[in-house]
């Protein structure tokens, strides 16, 4: 949060047309939906995921669903599902699509490190909300469980109970 004392240093013209519009901008009612269901389904998978290492089952559960819902591409599993989301991020937008394949093959699939829970997170995140709550509906369905590798006992237990 910006200090009362900071702010009163900067001149008037940028709070005035800088600053000022931004906090009389309200969001839009389908933003608001997109926010809403993102942190609901978030606060279902951090309980359903909620064991040390379970981030990772998630993530692999998440790109093993994408894999699933669309056609397999040829370039290393990697679903047209899959480059279709990552090309919503504000990076990848105006790329082509093989150039946003190899954004994934570099980041993703061979990165030096990728931190999964916060790729996780973006990739939720650029999901709209009938592709997240298909993905939700499908996690949380016992049938699932056996077309997703790497499902610890635990999330099958609380998945069946």
């Amino acid at each position: 949060m910006l200090s009362r004392r900071l702010l009163l240093t900067l001149p008037e013209e940028i709070i005035t047309n800088h600053i000022l519009p931004y906090t009389y901008s309200p969001i839009t009612f389908e933003l608001s939906q997109d926010i809403k269901n993102y942190v609901e389904n978030k606060m279902k998978l951090k309980e359903l995921y909620r064991y040390s290492g379970h981030h990772i089952m998630l993530f692999r559960n998440l790109i093993t669903y994408l894999r699933e819902i669309s056609n397999i591409s040829s370039h290393v599993c990697i679903s047209e599902k899959f480059v279709e989301i990552m090309s919503r991020h504000v990076m990848l937008r105006q790329l082509e699509q093989r150039d946003v394949l190899h954004f994934i093959l570099k980041n993703i699939i061979r990165p030096k490190h990728l931190d999964y829970r916060r790729f996780f997170s973006l990739l939720f995140g650029l999901m709209n909300i009938q592709e997240r709550n298909s993905f939700m509906n499908d996690i949380l369905s016992a049938d699932t469980i056996g077309i997703i590798p790497l499902t610890s006992p635990e999330l099958q237990q609380i998945l069946s109970g």
